[in-house]
């Protein structure tokens, strides 16, 4: 067997292998369920958000971040912002 036969077969394998998994993934996917569209006022009511902004040692950076969150388009009516210090120096 010439090494120019092996590469071919081994590039016939591969090409099945991934038309095999593309098959199986497109069917896994038409049969998964779809989500409904929804407009922002309609789940917002009944959502809440929590931001957890985990920091360390970031004085410089800190507050511009918050305010940046602060100042956001509001994600839902109930939503609130935690600030996760590990042990700053």
């Amino acid at each position: 067997m010439t090494i120019d036969l092996l590469f071919l077969l081994l590039a016939i394998s591969s090409t099945t292998g991934l038309l095999t998994i593309l098959v199986l993934l497109i069917n896994t996917f038409r049969k998964a369920p779809m989500l409904k569209g929804l407009n922002s006022g309609d789940y917002a009511f009944n959502t809440s958000l929590t931001v957890i902004i985990p920091t360390y040692n970031e004085e410089l950076k800190i507050e511009r971040c918050i305010r940046s969150v602060l100042t956001s388009e509001q994600p839902c009516k109930r939503w609130k912002v935690v600030l996760v210090d590990d042990c700053s120096t």
